[in-house]
């Protein structure tokens, strides 16, 4: 999330000829714009299994060649072990989402087969198209990508699901564990006192009723939501899909839903983090000046700088005469600038603070 703040802008006055105008005398705040920019944690899990691979030795073999094959045959399973891997981009899906599948360490060019099923396998495995094997093609390095379309109408709901991933050429097998369960979406970085909206996710009806709940980390603990929950917050929809959060002060939160009862959001879904920056200030930029036609300006100096959350960066922007535009100056993002010189217009210059 970027937060931007323009200062108030500063003049460089052009005299030509005899004639010396100075334009800018003062100028009134400039809004705030905002930019939020809203990225989801990823999550991802992968469980590597060994081989299922038998032998068949003759009783008639020593007791030490019985010894050595043995120990042939263990040291190629753990050799195996780690070489290749599953994983998808979350933890958890809403129905109807798509979860992303990469995989490492198979062997270049193999065709690898994936199949997702019900953990343990049942419900609707042998007879829908969801649950069928789809295949890739691992590329030069091994890796292998696909996606699974989690069913929105089918027995998906608050399932657990397993993908499983086996080269055809290098026999390697892995497994990886997800959920079709309740989401909740609209997290991320927000300005101090903007209201904040988080969305449940999820198919069915609850049976006794929706609560949200708020901690301070993930696996923290968690505390049902109202008034001042915490110190200066408010909530419109505390027993709704969709939740409304104002007044939260800066920091880190994490925000969680389920149902009273029923079965497709018990227990709750994973924690969402929203996270709430600082406000910003511009500072004090200096100073205005009057030059000749073509004249090198003083360079721009930073009397206050601006401050945030996180690492504050500017953007500096321009405008002639009659002001009604302004343009970014390319390059420019720290808190001073030197105005170039060759000037022949009286021109505004305002810097921006991002945070």
């Amino acid at each position: 999330m970027k937060t931007f703040l323009p200062l108030l802008a500063k003049n460089v006055t052009t005299a030509i000829g005899n004639v010396q105008t100075k334009v800018f005398t003062s100028c009134k705040s400039i809004p705030t714009v905002n930019n939020y920019n809203n990225d989801a944690p990823h999550y991802a899990a992968s469980f590597t299994i060994i081989p299922n691979t038998k032998h068949f030795m003759k009783p008639c073999l020593r007791t030490l060649l019985l010894s050595l094959s043995v120990f042939v045959f263990s040291a190629f399973t753990n050799f195996a072990v780690g070489q290749a891997t599953i994983a998808t981009d979350a933890l958890d899906y809403p129905p109807g989402s798509t979860a992303i599948i990469t995989g490492t360490g198979f062997t270049p060019g193999e065709t690898v087969t994936l199949q997702v099923l019900h953990e343990p396998t049942g419900g609707d495995d042998a007879t829908e198209a969801a649950h069928q094997p789809f295949t890739t093609i691992a590329d030069g390095n091994g890796n292998v990508s696909s996606s699974w379309e989690v069913p929105a109408d089918l027995d998906e709901e608050g399932a657990i699901l397993k993908l499983t991933a086996d080269g055809q050429t290098s026999g390697l097998h892995v497994e990886a564990i997800f959920t079709d369960a309740c989401s909740v979406t609209g997290a991320g970085t927000f300005c101090a006192g903007g209201d904040i909206t988080l969305n449940l996710s999820s198919t069915g009806k609850a049976a006794g009723g929706i609560f949200w709940q708020y901690a301070t980390s993930l696996n923290g603990t968690y505390t049902t939501v109202g008034p001042n929950i915490p110190s200066g917050a408010s909530y419109t929809g505390t027993s709704s899909t969709s939740l409304v959060i104002s007044g939260l002060p800066a920091g880190t939160y994490f925000y969680r839903a389920g149902w009273t009862s029923g079965t497709n959001c018990t227990p709750p879904t994973t924690g969402q983090l929203v996270t709430i920056q600082s406000s910003v200030s511009a500072g004090t930029i200096e100073s205005d000046q009057t030059i000749c036609n073509g004249g090198d300006p003083l360079g721009f100096t930073s009397a206050a700088d601006g401050t945030g959350s996180g690492t504050i960066t500017y953007r500096w922007e321009r405008s002639i005469s009659p002001f009604t535009t302004w343009t970014t100056v390319a390059g420019q993002t720290a808190a001073t600038y030197d105005v170039p010189s060759g000037l022949t217009a009286t021109t505004q210059y305002r810097r921006i603070t991002i945070s």
